[in-house]
């Protein structure tokens, strides 16, 4: 069964001044003691007051939400700048980099981000029906047979297609 009482605060603040300024104009005709309609009135002023309160921290966490979001996109404009800079600088080291959180770049070979591959993909094309072409690609281990999972750090393949302008004559590689 739904509650008399608004669910919403600021319709339940409405609410209880109204029914307790009726109350308190009119405590002479309802069967209420003095001390309770001082109380509701009191309740309503302490209802009011907070939610007051509220929304005055709410005007003040607005504006330190939007300060915060200003100085944070000022100071990422010079950390970049400076970690650019430092990135650049061959006068830095792998280890100082990683010691400041800043990607240590790998050589080919070997390092983070440095991975060559030992394996290359494999595309094959079945030509199930008329202008439909299924392209399966598969990592190619050398000397097996190709398996059905993509190489380590890879995370996709380019597919490139050449219509060639003669259609006797096979289009380049």
């Amino acid at each position: 069964m739904p509650d008399f009482l608004p669910e919403p605060d600021l319709e339940y603040a409405a609410w209880l001044r109204h029914f307790a300024g009726y109350v308190d104009a009119h405590a002479g005709e309802l069967p209420v003691t003095g001390g309770q309609v001082a109380e509701l009135v009191a309740a309503a002023a302490d209802v009011t007051g907070a939610l007051a309160d509220v929304e005055r921290v709410r005007a003040l966490a607005r504006g330190a939400t939007e300060r915060k979001d200003g100085l944070r996109a000022a100071s990422e404009l010079i950390a970049r700048a400076v970690a650019r800079q430092l990135q650049a600088s061959g006068a830095v080291s792998d280890a100082q980099r990683a010691a400041m959180n800043l990607t240590v770049r790998g050589r080919p070979g070997g390092g983070k981000g440095g991975h060559v591959p030992t394996t290359r993909p494999m595309a094959v094309v079945d030509r199930l029906l008329p202008l439909r072409h299924d392209l399966r690609i598969a990592d190619e281990t050398p000397g097996s047979a190709p398996r059905a999972r993509r190489p380590r750090r890879t995370i996709g393949a380019e597919v490139w297609v050449r219509v060639a302008a003669d259609p006797g004559r096979e289009p380049a590689p």
